[in-house]
């Protein structure tokens, strides 16, 4: 009986694996060419002369199925033996047997099959002509959900990534449940969810800091549970990103009021407020000018953002790995010599440009509005802040570097983060922010990338490696005191008597903790523990 059932698995997993797989993806690929294409065209052209359809009925169905449905994912991963007390620590479930595992991927199919059933939200959105809120956030957050939960079924990944769909199948228990409540109209249960709406957002939030500190556990050395939580990492950064934004435009700030008027216990040199206002809207204006007419139109949405940064993820874990398997390193040392010159040069231009135009840093840790600034160097600044993105952008060329030569070890997931969190928080300051404060960011950064390309093309050469062989980590300090520079720098941003607009700063700093952690981790491992051969950052 025994030998039965285990042929039997094997036959299905091999049908699974041969055919489900294939038939599932072009499925999927299907459905969400038909969701976007009916939410962001056809839906709206179709509801245009059509008064909105009362579907409360039918939503209060679907957030009742949701509540159940997430109840009952959840208490059956616990019955298995996912307990949270486990979602800190490395934990493989190797003990399960393929009978359980095999059930294990099925409720993951079905939680695959819950997230798809979500987009019925957003076609919700559209036929009660509440097309505002099928925001990019929405989209993006349900697209995402799918991609990510359809990529651990085919990666294979470890059985840790269900304690992602277990964390998320929570939340969506108590936000459903709200939901519920907020279609009937009562008076007092109104002004309770009233109260209790910002406070959803939150335990979002807290969820995506819960999960990220999953996925770092998974990718430690000890743990290197795979490149799904990489991708995971990333994604729940970019989802960080856009509900903070959410947070602090729908519930931190008051049109009425003035946030950021004098505070007397703070010291002069920090009140230099009065002239943000008319800066700002002069440099938005210099931001669509310049976008519109010359720069790049297609950046102005995240869309191009988001096809770069999967072709990035694409090549790097999928197609370049596989496409070297069979073939020998290619030799580009000429090349990436010359690509070292070309970028210590263009961070040159970009630090000294900067001082010229009174970037001093004398006022790197001061609340300096720079009213004194004419248009044409304004416009100057934006064509600059555009071309470091570009530069930025440029960076991911060494990933593949390291692909083409089979060094994958350096393609590691401090390496990809940093390339992938700097382009974003540029892309999140040219979207939603114009403060110049945020330029010293800019210029510290290249002022180092100077000094690590110098190193890097002097160390290309043999006669020069073991001599520069000192300086390895001295370019790791370096970059942790940047790190501590700039921290220092947000830090008096958003004092209360400066509190620079948007939310650039306040992610700087997160981002910043996050990297100060892995830059610190990696110097511990590669040069107090005396590993023999560091990665390269």
């Amino acid at each position: 009986m025994d030998l039965y059932n285990a042929t039997l698995i094997e036959s299905a997993i091999e049908i699974y694996d041969t055919y489900f797989h294939l038939v599932a993806s072009i499925f999927l690929v299907v459905i969400c060419g038909v969701y976007l294409w009916f939410v962001l065209v056809a839906g709206p052209a179709w509801m245009k002369n059509r008064e909105p359809y009362n579907v409360i009925h039918l939503i209060r169905l679907y957030n009742l199925f949701q509540v159940f449905a997430c109840t009952v994912y959840v208490t059956r991963a616990q019955q298995l033996g996912f307990s949270l007390k486990y979602i800190f620590k490395c934990e493989k479930f190797e003990n399960f047997s393929d009978l359980v595992r095999i059930e294990v991927i099925i409720g993951y199919w079905l939680f695959l099959v819950l997230r798809t059933i979500e987009f019925l939200e957003t076609v919700f959105f559209v036929l009660r002509k509440k097309q505002n809120q099928a925001s990019f956030l929405h989209i993006f957050h349900h697209i995402g959900s799918v991609a990510m939960t359809w990529l651990f079924i085919i990666s294979n990944a470890e059985l840790m990534a269900v304690y992602i769909a277990i964390i998320n199948s929570m939340v969506h228990m108590v936000m459903y449940t709200y939901y519920f409540l907020t279609s009937f109209k009562n008076g007092k249960l109104e002004v309770i969810c009233l109260k209790v709406k910002p406070f959803i957002t939150i335990m979002q939030l807290v969820q995506f800091g819960i999960i990220i500190a999953h996925c770092i556990v998974a990718v430690l050395p000890d743990c290197n549970a795979g490149y799904f939580f990489h991708l995971q990492i990333i994604n729940f950064i970019v989802l960080t990103f856009l509900f903070g934004h959410f947070f602090i435009q729908s519930y931190c700030r008051s049109k009425k009021e003035d946030r950021c008027s004098y505070h007397s216990n703070f010291p002069k040199w920090l009140t230099y407020r009065k002239h943000f206002p008319r800066i700002r809207r002069q440099l938005s204006k210099l931001h669509r000018d310049v976008t519109t007419l010359n720069l790049p139109v297609l950046f102005s949405t995240a869309f191009l953002l988001i096809v770069i940064f999967a072709v990035y993820m694409w090549f790097i874990y999928i197609y370049g790995p596989k496409m070297m398997k069979s073939k020998r390193p290619y030799k580009l040392k000429n090349f990436i010599r010359g690509y070292n010159i070309f970028q210590m040069g263009a961070c040159l231009v970009l630090v000294v440009r900067s001082y010229q135009l009174g970037f001093d840093f004398r006022f790197l840790w001061r609340c300096e509005d720079f009213s004194w600034l004419s248009e044409s160097a304004l416009n100057e600044i934006v064509i600059g802040t555009w071309f470091f993105l570009f530069l930025r952008m440029f960076e991911f060329i060494e990933t593949v570097f390291f692909i083409l030569r089979k060094k994958e070890n350096q393609a590691s997931f401090l390496h990809v983060y940093h390339h992938v969190s700097t382009v974003i928080l540029m892309w999140v300051y040219l979207t939603y922010d114009t403060e110049l404060m945020a330029l010293y960011n800019a210029s510290i950064n290249s002022f180092i990338h100077v000094i690590m390309y110098g190193y890097y093309f002097l160390s290309s050469y043999k006669g020069t490696r073991e001599c520069l062989s000192f300086v390895k980590p001295i370019i790791t300090i370096m970059q942790l005191v940047q790190f501590v520079l700039i921290m220092g720098h947000c830090i008096i941003a958003i004092l209360p008597t400066c509190y620079a607009s948007g939310i650039f700063f306040h992610l700087q700093i997160a981002n910043l903790c996050m990297l100060t952690i892995l830059f610190s981790h990696f110097f511990i491992t590669n040069y107090l523990k005396k590993k023999d051969s560091p990665a390269r950052l």
